[in-house]
C-alpha cells in the first residue's frame, strides 16, 4: 500500500473509510479523498483538516445526505446551516450568546452544541410556542414575551446559576428557576416529548407573574378536591375498551401488568364481580382484581403528590396539548374559572 499516492489512498477508502484515519496531513486536506470517507461514515469527518471543516462547499455536499455531518464542523459555520443560530456571536472559549427567537431569548451558554441536539431543541420550541399560542389556558400566551430560555448543561448550570436551588433529577430536560428556563442540553434525548416538559416549565412560570394569591388558594382548593379518593373511584376505574395503560402511572406500574402492556397493547372487555378482563388484539387475555388496580393509579396523576404548584402546572399544560387524563377533565371547567378571575 502506497500512502503518499492518491489513487491508492482513494482504493484504500472506498475499501474501508476508517483507513482516513492513518493518512498523512496532505490527504486529511484532500477533497476527494475527505469526501469520500465521510459520504458513507459521517463521523469521520472529524479526520478533515481544519480547512476542509470550514469548506461550506464540501460541507454542502455531505450536509445533503447526513444533516449530523455538523457536529463536526466549528459552530461559527453551523450558524450557515441552522438557521436557530443565525446572529450569533461565537466565542471560542466561552460560548455565550443570545438569539432572538420569535417574541423570546434563547441564551447559549455551553462549550459544545451538537446538530442533533439544536434540532430536538428547535422542535421542542416550535411545539411550545405553537401550543401555547392557542392555549385555552387565559392569558397563557404572555409567557411568550421576554421570556429567557437558558441552553446549556446541568453541570454549568450546577456550577454557574445554581444558588441554593433544589436538586435537578438526571432526567430532567428542562427547569424553571429564578424566572427563567433553563433547557438541558445533556439531557434532551432522555425524554420523549421535551416540548411538552417545555410547557410544563413554562406554566410554573406562568403561576409565579400572573397568579394572584387568592387565585393560588382557590388552585390549592381544587387541588384537595382532586387527590379525593372518592372522586378518583369515580372518574380513575376503566371503562369498557378502555386501554390497560391508561391506568400505569410512571415507576407506579406493577411489573405483570408493563409487561403485558408493553408486548402489545390490551383493552378492557370485560367487568365481571369487581375483576376487569383485559384482551390484546391476539386473543390473550389478562385480568385484574379492582382493589389491584386503584393501587396502580394515583390521584390526581404523577405531580398530584408534590402539591399544588405541579397540579396546576400539569393542568396548564394538559388543556394547551388537548390531552386531558381522565381524572382531571371534570375540573377543567373550574380551572379554567378560577385562571380567569384570578390574573395580576
Amino acid at each position: 500500500m502506497n500512502w503518499t499516492d492518491k489513487s491508492s489512498v482513494l482504493l484504500a477508502i472506498e475499501q474501508d473509510p476508517n483507513n482516513i484515519k492513518y493518512v498523512n496531513e496532505e490527504f486529511r486536506d484532500d477533497k476527494d479523498v475527505v469526501i469520500s470517507a465521510s459520504m458513507r461514515i459521517p463521523e469521520l469527518f472529524q479526520f478533515a483538516s481544519d480547512r476542509l471543516k470550514r469548506d461550506i462547499g464540501v460541507i454542502r455536499i455531505l450536509y445533503k445526505t447526513s444533516p449530523d455531518i455538523l457536529d463536526y464542523v466549528p459552530l461559527e459555520i453551523q450558524e450557515k446551516f441552522l438557521p436557530l443560530l443565525k446572529g450569533m456571536s461565537i466565542s471560542s472559549k466561552n460560548l455565550i450568546s443570545v438569539i432572538k427567537y420569535k417574541s423570546m431569548n434563547v441564551i447559549v451558554d455551553t462549550d459544545t452544541l451538537l446538530y442533533k441536539q439544536v434540532n430536538v431543541f428547535k422542535k421542542a420550541l416550535d411545539f411550545a410556542y405553537d401550543h401555547i399560542s392557542k392555549s385555552k389556558v387565559p392569558s397563557f400566551h404572555k409567557v411568550l414575551y421576554g421570556t429567557e430560555i437558558i441552553l446549556t448543561t446541568k453541570n454549568r448550570f450546577l456550577e454557574k446559576y445554581d444558588v441554593g436551588g433544589p436538586t435537578i433529577p438526571g432526567e430532567t430536560v428542562a427547569f424553571y428557576w429564578g424566572y427563567k428556563i433553563y433547557f438541558f442540553t445533556d439531557s434532551i434525548f432522555t425524554v420523549e416529548m421535551p416540548g411538552v416538559t417545555l410547557i410544563h416549565e413554562l406554566s410554573h412560570m406562568f403561576q409565579l407573574l400572573y397568579m394572584t394569591p387568592k387565585g393560588n388558594e382557590e388552585i390549592d382548593d381544587l387541588y384537595e378536591q382532586a387527590i379525593s379518593q372518592e372522586p378518583c373511584k369515580l372518574t380513575l376505574l376503566p371503562k369498557i375498551g378502555d386501554p390497560l395503560s391508561n391506568i400505569m402511572e410512571d415507576g407506579k406500574w406493577a411489573w405483570d401488568v408493563k409487561y403485558a402492556s408493553d408486548s402489545e397493547e390490551y383493552y378492557l372487555t370485560r367487568i365481571e364481580n369487581k375483576m376487569y378482563f383485559y384482551t390484546n388484539k391476539k386473543g390473550d387475555q389478562k385480568f385484574f382484581p379492582e382493589s389491584f388496580i386503584l393501587r396502580m393509579v394515583r390521584c390526581p396523576s404523577k405531580y398530584g403528590a408534590t402539591g399544588y404548584p405541579d397540579f396546576f402546572a400539569e393542568m396548564c399544560t394538559a388543556i394547551t396539548i388537548n390531552r386531558m387524563k381522565p381524572h382531571l377533565r371534570l375540573m377543567v371547567g373550574a380551572f379554567l374559572n378560577i385562571v380567569k378571575k384570578n390574573l395580576k
